[in-house]
């Protein structure tokens, strides 16, 4: 966050308060967390073979209306880097699953991620994007906030919550994830890939939003995890109708 520097008494006294405010809402990075007590790798076995694991198909990723062209993951948390600041920002971009390795990534044109990925193909390289759902019910409302572009989702998120938010480091690229999220998908959206066709979808009573072209994101095998006890909880989920 910005500041301009006080004019007057007051206005230092005034600052001094937002300083103590924000003293716990720097996130920070810790060596471990919960969202990868379980890492589901793709284990290889004698002649290269490699073993089967669980990939996106084994998520409980609804199907909600009939007219829907798939299963939506409908409050994924995204988080993206500027490859020239180092920013980073956490939206929430609907994702159509296609299989069990790709999904649509539903960024906006005018969205900070759909920014990152334009400056990602201008470099030519792939860009990374890791994906949690679940944690603190507060991380939903602040990767959906409107926030000005370079405001840190997860700054807020300790401001609301008057205690910093712990991260770890992602196992496959450099991004950071909230330690107690239930689930973190890792991957890569390829502007130069084809863009995949997503939708329909009924957002709203009596709106369906009809097919667009949109950027494919990709999950390797060997790049979900999530809690030891998330099984539990799912079920609890789905028993009172709250979906992902």
């Amino acid at each position: 966050m910005k500041a301009k520097p006080p004019t007057s008494f007051g206005e230092t006294i005034k600052l001094l308060g937002l300083a103590l405010d924000l003293r716990h809402a720097k996130p920070k990075v810790v060596g471990k967390g919960a969202c990868q007590e379980v890492v589901h790798r793709e284990p290889e076995l004698a002649g290269g073979a490699r073993e089967d694991c669980p990939t996106l198909a084994h998520l409980p990723i609804l199907k909600c209306w009939p007219m829907d062209a798939g299963r939506f993951i409908t409050l994924p948390a995204v988080v993206t880097r500027d490859p020239d600041t180092g920013e980073r920002n956490v939206g929430m971009y609907r994702m159509q699953v296609f299989d069990g390795h790709t999904t649509g990534m539903h960024w906006q044109l005018q969205k900070v991620a759909a920014r990152h990925g334009k400056r990602y193909y201008e470099t030519g390289q792939p860009m990374p994007v890791s994906v949690f759902l679940g944690g603190d019910p507060v991380l939903t409302f602040c990767a959906s906030a409107p926030l000005p572009d370079g405001m840190d989702e997860f700054l807020l998120a300790g401001y609301l919550r008057k205690k910093s938010l712990e991260l770890v480091k992602c196992l496959t690229n450099d991004l950071e994830v909230p330690a107690e999220a239930d689930f973190v998908i890792e991957g890569y959206v390829d502007r130069r890939s084809r863009c995949a066709r997503k939708g329909p979808l009924a957002t709203t009573p009596a709106i369906t939003r009809w097919p667009i072209s949109i950027p494919p994101f990709t999950s390797p095998p060997s790049r979900i995890g999530g809690r030891r006890f998330i099984r539990r909880r799912l079920w609890g989920c789905l028993r009172w109708r709250i979906f992902i």
